[in-house]
């Protein structure tokens, strides 16, 4: 039985293909590291955003008014539009935006 023949275009071959796994390995560790980055950043977010925040100088103030300017502008909503469906949806997404207003209040830095 004969040895095969390694050609120098195989061997060029052979050190292209471990490049390319090299390389392969690297652009890996990269998206992991920015996986690792951004699980971080999301576990720090999570952190923040389940805490209690007390509110600060004037963010009671800020909530009230949020408040009351969301009330009057429901109170017009139910005075100008039909009981129905999309006067619910209205008034519940009125509702939302006051809760993530206040949020944004009270999780400011």
């Amino acid at each position: 039985m004969s040895e095969p023949v390694i050609t120098k275009s195989h061997h060029e071959a052979v050190k292209s293909h471990h490049a390319e796994q090299q390389q392969h390995g690297t652009h890996e560790a990269k998206l992991m590291s920015s996986e690792q980055h951004t699980l971080q950043q999301q576990l720090e977010r999570i952190e923040h955003n389940f805490t209690y925040h007390p509110p600060k100088d004037g963010q009671q103030t800020r909530y009230e008014t949020m408040r009351n300017k969301a009330k009057e502008f429901a109170t017009e909503i139910a005075h100008m539009s039909p009981a129905s469906r999309e006067q619910s949806l209205a008034l519940t997404h009125l509702e939302e935006a006051v809760m993530w207003a206040n949020a944004a209040i009270s999780r400011e830095t």
